[in-house]
């Protein structure tokens, strides 16, 4: 599986839909009586408690529960039962338990649509578990992306449109298509993101981001083939070179050229030299960019073990942002608070947290000012990234700016009791309490 070289800060960026999931909520609601409603709730409560305890066969049998029984009771059954089920996945050893649990969380995709719309988001998610997941469906794969891409157009998250040309791109090296729909599934995304970029500020510069990541994949097609020939050369003349064989890696990595057997030879190699450091964490970031996020862990895990506080830190925050991507916000945020417990005075991991609180606003709590919350969280957190590190106030300011568009208008704190000053407890995994503020 391939994936381009996304950076990182693009996996942190926040879903963006114009579908109100409230309205779609509370027709639902209205289909249970209070008492299963109550019995509902009841179960949802006990399963976040054990799920965020990480007692996760309780935390499965709760949620079975509420799925089972009262599939149409909230959007949140499945917002939430997705993190549950990826986590059981990585967890899971025995290959036939691991592959029925891939199949439930496919099937909670379709159920999710089934109950609450938002089909072209959601074919969207479903679609980057199937490739994450099933790489031999990677056809299967791409036609849910390009379908999620037709349905939400230019409401479409970024990363589609880089998965989209991901899953293209594996499919011409492995015959399963031509260039010709290569350069058909560009011009595509190109329409597409043309659009978005019109209609969607302030996420224009993310958008741009994505594209420049998809146009990425154009590029490299020649300059790999001349890239791998001269340095297998050098690779069989010398393995054992470490100074070497990292400068090749570097040069691949630049380039991004992972889809060759080779870069994945000469990763492997350059960490059987140094399982715990710098190439335990080159080899994760391999994998990641490679697009084997649930792979990458493990050596990003051995990263973290690192003596090195920086490499560590660095190895943490990758961590995080495997889970993000595959969907697990709160073990992101849990990687970075291990990241703070060994450099407390960085500011970039709160800017991180900031970023990983945005990416989640879309799913965070069943009406409007519960998603407007988390961006009242991520602005206190860019803020204390700026008072730690005066280097990062002009980063930390942008993106303060670009959370304060979200903000509420005073028309909706009215109607929703609220002012200024007042406490808010973010609801869902974030959990954390931060003061009202009104768009200004």
């Amino acid at each position: 599986m391939k994936i381009s070289g996304i950076k990182y800060f693009l996996f942190a960026c926040w879903l963006i839909s114009l579908t109100n999931v409230a309205k779609a909520q509370s027709g639902n609601f209205e289909r249970l009586n209070s008492a299963d409603s109550l019995t509902c709730s009841r179960y949802l409560d006990e399963f976040r408690i054990n799920f965020k305890s990480n007692y996760f066969p309780e935390a499965y049998r709760d949620w079975r529960k509420a799925y089972n029984q009262f599939p149409s009771f909230s959007v949140a059954i499945y917002i939430e039962g997705a993190p549950l089920l990826d986590t059981l996945i990585q967890k899971e050893t025995n290959t036939v338990r691991k592959q029925r649990l891939i199949d439930s969380l496919l099937k909670l995709y379709d159920d999710r649509m089934h109950y609450f719309g938002k089909d072209g988001f959601v074919i969207g998610r479903k679609a980057v578990t199937l490739y994450s997941y099933c790489p031999e469906r990677i056809a299967e794969a791409n036609a849910l992306l390009k379908r999620s891409i037709e349905l939400e157009a230019s409401s479409t998250r970024p990363i589609i449109f880089v998965f989209y040309m991901s899953t293209m791109i594996d499919m011409v090296f492995s015959g399963k298509a031509d260039t010709n729909q290569l350069y058909a599934a560009y011009d595509f995304i190109y329409k597409n993101v043309i659009e978005a970029l019109r209609v969607n500020q302030p996420e224009g510069n993310i958008y741009s981001a994505a594209f420049r990541n998809v146009e990425d994949y154009l590029r490299p097609f020649s300059k790999c083939k001349e890239f791998n020939e001269r340095f297998i050369k050098e690779f069989s003349a010398d393995s054992n070179n470490v100074m070497a064989l990292n400068s090749m890696f570097k040069t691949l990595m630049e380039h991004k050229c992972y889809a060759s057997a080779f870069c994945k030879k000469l990763a492997k190699r350059i960490y059987s030299f140094d399982t715990v450091g710098e190439a335990s964490y080159n080899y994760g970031r391999y994998l990641f960019l490679a697009g084997d996020p649930s792979k990458s862990q493990t050596y990003f895990y051995w990263g973290t073990k690192s003596e090195n506080k920086d490499l560590a830190v660095k190895s943490y925050l990758a961590l995080g942002d495997a889970y993000k991507f595959l969907d697990v916000p709160p073990r992101a945020r849990n990687m970075a608070t291990k990241a703070l417990e060994l450099q407390p005075n960085n500011g970039a991991i709160y800017m991180y947290l900031g970023d990983t609180y945005r990416y989640s606003y879309d799913e965070c709590g069943p009406n409007e000012m519960d998603k407007k919350s988390v961006f009242w969280i991520a602005a206190d957190m860019y803020k204390k990234a700026m008072e730690i590190d005066p280097a990062l106030k002009t980063v930390a300011e942008k993106k303060i700016s670009d959370c304060n568009i979200n903000f509420p208008s005073p028309q909706m704190l009215k109607r929703y009791g609220l002012k200024e000053g007042d406490t808010y407890k973010v609801p869902s995994w974030i959990a954390e309490e931060t003061k009202v503020r009104v768009r200004k």
